[in-house]
């Protein structure tokens, strides 16, 4: 399948990461759900069972995870599939964001990695893209350069896959660290 052939839906797309990546890989795939927030989780799984790639990027409580899950039960067996959840390093307990989200990321990044490396059925490709800092007043990963990542990943041969991605700016957490310590 050629990359102009390939139907993208992605969750998030009114704002930050989402609408970047809607707006540099717009040229290169067709966008057949670009939503802000899904409200039905139903609704908005039959039109991304049209879709051949899915960005799960919107974080609203736990949606995220439960809309993961759906798509995943739907497409595990459909190697022509490939879901790629938008996680964050702050998943992590030393690097939160605040209690609620880093849970809901921890809980997308642990529910991927079983996903990932515990089912034996599973066919369809799967990734996690940890994001560090993204546009802030330190050191930090730009929107396009997510962008270019999730392109990179989707266009891997069928053969490869990527399971999970962190991705940091070099400086930023050693400014954090610095900026711990008072120093």
């Amino acid at each position: 399948m050629s990359s102009s052939s390939k139907i993208i839906s992605i969750t998030g797309a009114n704002r930050g990461i989402g609408k970047s990546i809607v707006t540099n890989l717009h040229p290169y795939y067709r966008f057949a759900v670009a939503k802000s927030r899904i409200e039905n989780i139903d609704s908005a799984l039959e039109e991304i069972a049209k879709s051949d790639v899915f960005i799960n990027n919107a974080s609203m409580e736990f949606h995220q995870c439960t809309l993961f899950q759906a798509v995943y039960e739907r497409w595990r067996r459909d190697e022509s599939k490939f879901i790629i959840n938008i996680g964050s390093r702050s998943a992590e307990p030393y690097l939160s964001r605040g209690p609620l989200y880093s849970a809901n990321k921890a809980a997308l990044m642990h529910l991927t990695k079983l996903c990932i490396f515990n089912d034996a059925g599973k066919k369809c490709k799967l990734s996690l893209l940890n994001l560090g800092l993204v546009e802030s007043d330190y050191p930090s990963l730009k929107y396009h350069e997510i962008s270019s990542i999730v392109q990179y990943s989707i266009e891997l041969p069928y053969a490869l896959e990527v399971p999970i991605i962190n991705l940091q700016h070099r400086a930023a957490y050693k400014a954090v660290q610095i900026m711990k310590l008072g120093i």
